[in-house]
């Protein structure tokens, strides 16, 4: 249930970048093990869906519809944005503290092409522990990243691409950075451009 917990949040895109018109984009993750996917439909700022799919099956699915972020089961729908917000009421009453990673990037010289983008790897290192990431020059991308760092900022709960993403958005030395790959935990597979059925978005 934990692995399940933090790919839906991780999952969670939420976009920033508000008062910009985008076309509808649909980008496809392979996480963690080589049957994992995670498929991110992004709308508008107000408009994300983040599917999981796992073994050709579709899992939990992640729905920011407006100001509500909600959690898909099945027929089972569960309000995250009253929940969440409710867990990190109780975790600040019991003075559990949010973590602060300190994140250090250095670009490691090597270029590498992920889903057709060509991104340059650097070596992250994240309170002590080593990482490697390639970090492509993508705006739509970069826009869906922002959101999960926004998302995951706002919610209960770890990842360590996570974290980096909410490190990446703060970063000013690269325009539109976009991640690609994280370890070989969170790869980028496809994006593309096309429609997205509004009742995909529409779970109330």
């Amino acid at each position: 249930m934990r692995s399940v917990f933090i790919v839906s949040m991780l999952s969670l895109l939420m976009i920033i970048a508000a008062q910009t018109v985008f076309a509808d984009v649909t980008a496809k993750y392979k996480i963690a093990k080589a049957a994992d996917f995670q498929i991110v439909k992004f709308h508008d700022a107000d408009h994300v869906r983040s599917e999981y799919w796992s073994y050709g099956k579709m899992g939990p699915a992640t729905v920011k519809n407006g100001e509500k972020m909600y959690l898909v089961n099945g027929k089972q729908v569960i309000d995250m944005t009253a929940a969440y917000a409710a867990l990190k009421g109780m975790m600040g009453k019991a003075g559990v503290a949010s973590s602060n990673p300190q994140i250090m990037i250095k670009a490691t010289g090597r270029k590498e092409t992920i889903a057709g983008i060509t991104g340059e790897v650097f070596q992250v290192t994240e309170n002590g522990k080593s990482h490697e990431a390639v970090i492509g020059q993508n705006k739509q991308l970069a826009d869906v990243g922002k959101g999960m760092g926004a998302v995951i900022n706002g919610m209960a709960g770890d990842s360590k691409s996570g974290e980096f993403l909410q490190h990446l958005d703060t970063e000013d030395t690269i325009k539109d950075p976009a991640l690609l790959r994280f370890d070989q935990s969170f790869v980028l597979v496809s994006v593309t451009e096309g429609e997205i059925p509004a009742s995909d978005f529409n779970v109330k």
